[in-house]
């Protein structure tokens, strides 16, 4: 397996940096802020920090076992530090009320800097930024590779690509009341030829902390739909980036239930919407589904909300009209 090229967030020198970095400058703080202290202020800011602390960890574990993550537990260092994260900011308000600003920069670098490592530890579990490079790329939500607006496929129609396109569609929600992001559509290279036949098209489907772009910007779906189409003379399958969750923090299974009517949104809006609007086949067998889970491995979706929209998970076949 090629390594991603930039510099990881998940291993190597910058997490650590950040974390050896992190803890040198909150001891250097609190050695600051308290040395010279009245003991009774000291217990009070003690105190303060375990109970920051222990706040934090409790909301944590409670929100992992509210989205149902408890039986994925996360490293042990994502505790640790929500738990210093938490500790810090109590040592930022400490030094907001201690004069002199030399304690307050720092206060604000070292808090920043244990947050960050928060973040780095959760990044590390469910590996949503393999590199700084597609961290950026995503926060920064500029245009997808090869994105074009959909007004301007007409033109493109009965034209020779050797690429295909990512079309962003605004999808009804009229059946299923399902609130959710921005779709995208990938129509390959034989989509625009003239006299192509219906294809089949793949329904992508990410787990929770995700949104329809990973594909796209982190998993490289289009690249490699592309590479497939020019082995196969433009031919490859229509890809829908669907939005299975609504939010970045939302885990539906797929099916229909209390945080969202998913299953009803993927089969009775978002394949028909794309049935109509880019022609692909209309029959089961035109049909994949593939899917991650929230650590972005992959599998094969079995939720029974999806069980007429997969006529072969993962390899829909052409249908010849």
């Amino acid at each position: 397996m090629s390594r991603r090229a930039g510099v990881s967030l998940l291993e190597g020198w910058l997490p650590l940096t950040a974390q050896l970095v992190a803890a040198v400058l909150l001891l250097v703080l609190a050695a600051w802020l308290l040395r010279r202290a009245r003991p009774a202020h000291v217990v009070v800011v003690v105190v303060l920090a375990l109970v920051g602390a222990g706040a934090a960890v409790g909301w944590v574990w409670w929100s992992l076992r509210d989205q149902d993550l408890a039986t994925d537990p996360p490293p042990s260092g994502l505790w640790v530090w929500t738990g210093v994260g938490a500790a810090a900011l109590v040592l930022l308000v400490v030094s907001g009320v201690r004069r002199g600003w030399s304690r307050r920069a720092l206060a604000v670098v070292a808090a920043v800097l244990a947050v960050l490592c928060v973040g780095l530890q959760a990044n590390e579990w469910v590996g949503y930024f393999p590199t700084v490079a597609e961290a950026w790329s995503q926060l920064s939500a500029g245009p997808l590779p090869d994105q074009v607006d959909p007004t301007a496929l007409a033109g493109m129609r009965g034209t020779s690509r050797t690429a295909g396109v990512v079309v962003p569609i605004t999808t009804p929600d009229d059946i299923s009341h399902f609130t959710h992001r921005t779709e995208y559509v990938y129509l390959p290279p034989a989509w625009f030829a003239p006299g192509t036949a219906a294809l089949p098209a793949l329904m992508m489907i990410g787990g929770e902390f995700t949104s329809p772009t990973d594909w796209i910007r982190t998993g490289k779906a289009v690249d490699a739909a592309d590479t497939y189409a020019r082995a196969h003379g433009g031919l490859a399958p229509i890809l829908v980036f669907a939005d299975s969750t609504g939010s970045f923090r939302n885990d539906t299974e797929c099916v229909d239930g209390p945080r969202g009517d998913a299953a009803t949104h993927l089969t009775d809006e978002l394949r028909p919407y794309v049935v109509s609007h880019f022609g692909a086949g209309a029959a089961p067998s035109q049909w994949g589904v593939d899917g991650r889970d929230v650590r972005g491995r992959p599998r094969r979706h079995r939720s029974p909300g999806l069980r007429h929209l997969r006529g072969h998970p993962g390899r829909p076949r052409p249908e010849r009209r």
